[in-house]
């Protein structure tokens, strides 16, 4: 069984047809008339930077290129700077060490000299002290042997010789010893030794 379509229908889809092969032209002719535009603003593009972009970038490989051993030169001196600095801190140090070590020994010498001083002082103050309380009490003794016996004498005709023996341990007895204060000042050095 064939099927009848009707004419009309055909002529219909036809125009449709041809109406959509028209549009279809149209938005190839607008694509082939933007392609046109564009392609006029990148050829602009393209000369502007042939003319500015491409010196510019032959400018900065000529400066890369002469940039290169300068920088190549820097690094090489920072490298001998930095080992002459290592160099002059170690004989720095070194010399630093040895007026340390310089300076620990005069101060333990002067420690020592100090402490003998120290000493010897001590020892001449208690041998003068000696010297001179020994001889002050024998002295002592000796006035106070006189004093008694001349008061003795004064008093041997006042007096009985009963009364006088007595009299004569009283004030033997009332004697008194010589007081002698020596002061001893001993000085402590302050100063340790640096370790």
């Amino acid at each position: 069984m064939p099927s009848q379509i009707p004419p009309i229908v055909v002529e219909i889809f036809v125009m449709a047809t041809a109406i959509g092969v028209l549009i279809q032209a149209g938005v190839l002719l607008g694509f082939f008339f933007a392609f046109v535009k564009l392609r006029g603003k990148l050829e602009t593009i393209l000369t502007n930077v042939t003319e500015h972009a491409l010196p510019l970038i032959a400018r900065s490989k000529e400066m890369v290129e002469d940039l290169s051993p300068k920088l190549s030169e820097i690094s090489t001196n920072l490298v001998e700077v930095s080992d002459l600095l290592k160099q002059e801190t170690h004989t720095i140090k070194t010399s630093v060490d040895e007026v340390v070590e310089k300076t620990r020994a005069q101060t333990a010498r002067v420690d020592e000299m100090v402490s003998g001083t120290l000493d010897g002082l001590s020892q001449a103050t208690a041998t003068i002290q000696q010297g001179i309380e020994v001889p002050l009490r024998h002295i002592h003794g000796v006035f106070s042997g006189v004093k008694a016996a001349f008061e003795t004498l004064r008093d041997k005709s006042a007096n009985s010789y009963a009364n006088h023996s007595v009299h004569v341990e009283e004030r033997v007895v009332a004697a008194e010893e010589p007081v002698v204060v020596v002061v001893e000042e001993v000085l402590v050095s302050a100063s340790k030794p640096v370790v």
